[in-house]
């Protein structure tokens, strides 16, 4: 395995969890909280999930590959929620509970280390 650090979509992903992470805390340090500013945040959270999604298709093909049945699992249980979630509430959730906290964090160091580590052709 190769370490790349400062690769440019590694640097951006990481870029983005580190200010995702601090945001929320500076704005309850400053007292700058706002429900725009919670649903701003959730917005950015989806961006950069999805920025993190078309890295991985564009640079990191051959680990979906791998690992299909394992991304199908997944997606199958988001969607299983996201309908729950429209046929009770009538729109997608927006959790900010320690659970998800601690998903976003586990998310964002997979990704992290995913762009970090590249397979070397030996």
């Amino acid at each position: 395995m190769k370490l790349s650090l400062f690769s440019g979509t590694n640097f951006q992903v990481g870029l983005s969890f580190f200010t995702d992470s601090i945001d929320g805390l500076l704005a309850r340090k400053f007292k700058v909280t706002s429900i725009a500013g919670a649903k701003l945040d959730s917005i950015g959270d989806d961006l950069t999930v999805i920025a993190g999604t078309i890295g991985l298709i564009a640079f990191k093909s051959a680990f979906l590959k791998e690992e299909i049945s394992l991304i199908i699992l997944l997606l199958s249980l988001f969607v299983l929620q996201t309908v729950l979630a429209f046929v009770k509430f009538g729109k997608m959730t927006s959790f900010h509970t320690y659970a998800a906290k601690a998903a976003a964090i586990l998310q964002g160091v997979f990704l992290i280390l995913l762009f970090l580590f590249t397979q070397s052709s030996l």
